[in-house]
């Protein structure tokens, strides 16, 4: 018997229609968000990778 999820998370909205300027604001926002978290990421990987080179 397959295992069922601990959680699911959904994110249904009605058919929404918004105007191009709050489009844009939107999905610079969600790009501004992205681009922190690649941040955060190398950031991690550079720290781990110096940690492996000082082993």
């Amino acid at each position: 018997m397959p295992e069922q999820p601990s959680f699911v998370t959904t994110n249904a909205r009605v058919n929404v229609v918004m105007s191009d300027k709050v489009l844009v604001k939107q999905l610079q926002k969600e790009l501004a968000r992205m681009e922190n978290e690649l941040k955060s990421l190398n950031t991690t990987i550079l720290k781990e990778r110096e940690l492996q080179i000082e082993q």
